[in-house]
């Protein structure tokens, strides 16, 4: 009994460094294609002309005393018919305006508006029509509607019956596990919650239709090399990968119908510096959630202040 009981913890001894060691491979394999990605990345950016900057419009033939930290465009002074005195008053007004007013949680934004309407309405910019800049609205152009509702919410998997994530079955040490990639994006800035930027994580990779998920699996095997797992997929409820992932501290990236293109004549890299991309969005998606909460708290006005 005590033979076999010694075997029996030798051979589980056998089996978790054997799965120890290809866990280490495989987080050393998603390490080497980030870093290949990136440095693709960094080549593309490198190859990118930079476009020189235009010199400011200028008025009346000479340069305008707004400063751009005040006015984005110079569309708003056209056709105002300022002189250059209205246009240094008009720059001490707005001066004034966010000096009083700009911090102030008592001043509600109908108040604000009425006040620069007021400016508005002494120097007789009002009677000017607006430019195509101005009226630009980006929610009714056709060209920055989503694609896919993914691009609105990156969590909607959640809401799928079924997703179809990517297994890589390791034939040598007869394993199995979910394929990851890491996901966070390298030039995120450290102004998101909590003032940090996120640290790098793996998400596991899943499809939300099986026929991308299936030709990507063709595809990253046409393209294995000696050590890398042989890709499969098999549909699965989007609680179970999110608890399944969660046992790891993994994310979860599932790629929307038609958002990745998988023809055969592209590259892996372009492939799946794509699907890196989707799963950055989470990234910005949670920090457009914090801005908006916290500009939201802002509004709010302050308490009462107690007096006895």
């Amino acid at each position: 009994a005590k033979a076999k009981a010694a075997a029996e913890a030798a051979e589980y001894r056998r089996k978790a460094e054997a799965e120890a060691r290809a866990k280490a491979e495989e987080e050393e394999r998603e390490l080497e294609r980030a870093r290949a990605m990136a440095e693709a990345e960094a080549r593309a950016k490198a190859e990118v002309k930079p476009i020189p900057p235009k010199a400011p419009p200028s008025f009346s033939g000479k340069a305008p005393v707004f400063e751009p930290d005040i006015v984005d465009n110079f569309d708003d002074l056209r056709g105002g018919n300022l002189s250059p005195r209205d246009e240094a008053e008009l720059e001490r007004e707005i001066r004034r305006l966010e000096e009083r007013y700009g911090d102030d949680r008592n001043v509600s934004a109908e108040e604000l508006d009425a006040k620069c309407q007021e400016i508005i309405d002494r120097y007789g910019l009002g009677e000017r029509e607006f430019t195509a800049n101005e009226t630009y609205d980006p929610g009714a152009d056709p060209k920055m509607a989503p694609t896919h509702y993914s691009q609105e919410n990156p969590f909607y998997w959640r809401t799928l019956r079924a997703v179809h994530p990517i297994f890589e079955a390791d034939p040598t040490a007869k394993t199995m596990g979910v394929m990851t990639m890491m996901m966070t994006p390298p030039g995120l800035p450290a102004y998101l919650p909590g003032n940090k930027k996120p640290a790098d994580r793996l998400h596991a990779i899943a499809f939300e239709r099986r026929e991308d998920a299936e030709r990507f699996c063709w595809y990253m095997r046409s393209t294995r090399v000696d050590g890398e797992g042989v890709c499969t997929t098999q549909p699965m409820p989007p609680a179970t990968l999110e608890e399944m992932a969660n046992e790891t501290s993994y994310g979860v990236t599932v790629v929307g119908g038609g958002r990745v293109d998988l023809s055969p004549s592209r590259s892996d890299v372009e492939i799946l510096a794509e699907i890196r991309e989707i799963g950055g969005e989470q990234y910005l998606w949670e920090f457009a959630r914090f801005t908006r909460d916290e500009l939201e708290e802002s509004r709010k006005p302050p308490p009462p202040t107690v007096r006895y």
